[in-house]
């Protein structure tokens, strides 16, 4: 008898997507769940070099929870590249104005350092609610531990849009109105 280690490949692997209600979860805990998922570490043909993970899409990003006095003290440092651009920025402040990016920047830590990552956090999305674009792929429950920190999407959820995308409508709308107010032609996107 032969035995052998059967290895994964991209071709065999079908991408499921998961929904996870952020809300009342701790950042870490929710953080990690994510990761395991995005990584593929659920699947039992994982295969390190190759990407058998799902996506994830994660409504209520705003309404996570941290620990202890997290929201005061931890503090999120990003840099320009210029001389004197180092810009700081505490999670209490980053969960009112993006709180997606406070959990982006925790998923990210917890992925591999290699250029997996990348396409690992390309599978991570932010909603309000589910968009009408992803209703055919059918996001799936996920229970763990924590609760049911993944719930099945309902068809009346499907009407939403992604905050990004409406933060990009309302610059481009914004750039639009002041280039009609100057009278300059526009080429915004």
């Amino acid at each position: 008898m032969k035995k052998y280690t059967q290895s994964a490949k991209k071709s065999e692997n079908k991408q499921n997507w998961w929904v996870v209600d952020a809300e009342g979860q701790v950042l870490g805990r929710l953080a990690t769940t994510i990761a395991a998922r995005l990584r593929g570490k659920h699947n039992p043909a994982f295969t390190p070099h190759v990407d058998t993970g799902d996506a994830v899409v994660v409504i209520n990003a705003g309404k996570i929870v941290l620990t202890g006095k997290k929201l005061q003290k931890k503090i999120y440092y990003r840099h320009s590249g210029y001389i004197g651009g180092l810009t700081e920025i505490t999670a209490e402040k980053l969960l009112e104005k993006r709180p997606e990016d406070l959990i982006r920047h925790a998923v990210k830590g917890m992925l591999p350092k290699t250029s997996w990552a990348g396409s690992f956090l390309k599978n991570l999305k932010f909603m309000r609610a589910i968009p009408i674009r992803i209703r055919p792929r059918r996001p799936r429950l996920w229970q763990t531990k924590l609760s049911a920190v993944f719930k099945p999407a309902t068809i009346e959820e499907f009407n939403g849009q992604s905050e990004h995308f409406l933060r990009y409508r309302q610059k481009k709308i914004r750039h639009r109105q002041d280039m009609a107010d100057t009278g300059q032609r526009s080429d915004y996107g």
